[in-house]
């Protein structure tokens, strides 16, 4: 599977206007128009209005960050790269970080992964150990071939944000590669990226890979996982003098396995609507048509 959307930061963040001046657009309408039309994928018409905007804010990052995602949708990599270091010149904290990605995935958008990961190391070796900058440079060394690398700076990522969205999502890339192949860590990986917050609908590019991965597990599961998984599964369906909680918790141990098996939820799901557990039966199919959406089973 091609390897994809190793970065994980929002699309673009709204701006406050910091300052007054000359524009060919009103500096507020500016701001305003130029964010509608980020949000709308409207990117060249976004990068003209929000460089009007940053003449009249010349020390905003959130307005610079949103001119580079601008400028990096529409393929201006060159001006993505100048906006994003803007950015990332005036920013603090976690817009700080955003910008240090965003001028990172712009390099390697540009087919520079030397670059890209440049900007990651200045970054960290300049005191800022995020998880999202350590997962985020473990994802260019991914892409790069460079796996133990990347082993090595997601183990420090973990250690500052395990739940991290970035991390978790490289994490389950890592674990999918047929270096670190680890089946049920690289699906418990995706599967927290997908299921934890709002990640799926903040990150909806990243989101679809994530859920590629997750279905190309199926064919790398080992036969002995799939075997064990299939003994606990029959256990479920023919429970005998069980009690109900025990088959219910059966059910779920069968799916933690390995959280890529469709059929695994699905029966989950069964189980603790046939107990009159409705609640549950309806979370668990939730869960399904997010992991999972182009299985019956879960179809609404």
């Amino acid at each position: 599977m091609t390897a994809t959307f190793r970065t994980v930061f929002p699309a673009f963040a709204f701006a406050a206007l910091l300052a007054g001046g000359c524009s060919r657009v009103p500096p507020e309408e500016a701001v305003a128009r130029g964010q509608a039309a980020l949000a709308e994928g409207r990117w060249r018409e976004a990068a003209g209005l929000l460089e009007d905007a940053v003449d009249a804010n010349a020390e905003n990052p959130v307005l610079f960050y949103n001119l580079g995602m601008a400028h990096l949708n529409a393929g201006d990599f060159r001006a993505a790269r100048s906006a994003f270091a803007e950015s990332a010149k005036f920013a603090a904290g976690d817009d700080r970080r955003r910008a240090v990605q965003g001028l990172a995935e712009a390099w390697r958008r540009a087919g520079d992964l030397e670059n890209a990961a440049e900007v990651y190391t200045k970054a960290i070796n300049g005191g800022d150990r995020s998880a999202c900058l350590l997962a985020g440079l473990a994802g260019i060394e991914l892409e790069g071939g460079e796996i133990q690398a990347a082993h090595s700076h997601l183990s420090q990522a973990a250690a500052d944000d395990p739940n991290d969205p970035t991390y978790l999502f490289n994490s389950g890339w890592l674990y999918s590669t047929d270096e670190k192949l680890d089946v049920p860590l690289a699906a418990k990986r995706l599967v927290a990226f997908l299921t934890q917050g709002d990640n799926a609908a903040l990150y909806p590019a990243q989101a679809d890979v994530a859920r590629e991965r997750l279905a190309g597990l199926a064919a790398k599961r080992p036969a002995a996982l799939q075997e064990r998984i299939d003994a606990v599964l029959e256990r479920c369906l023919n429970p005998g003098s069980m009690s109900q909680n025990d088959v219910l918790r059966l059910a779920k141990a069968a799916y933690e396995l390995d959280p890529s098996n469709p059929f695994a939820l699905e029966t989950l799901a069964n189980v603790a609507a046939s107990q009159g557990r409705a609640a549950v039966a309806a979370a668990l199919r939730a869960r399904g048509r997010l992991l999972f959406p182009g299985e019956p089973a879960f179809r609404e």
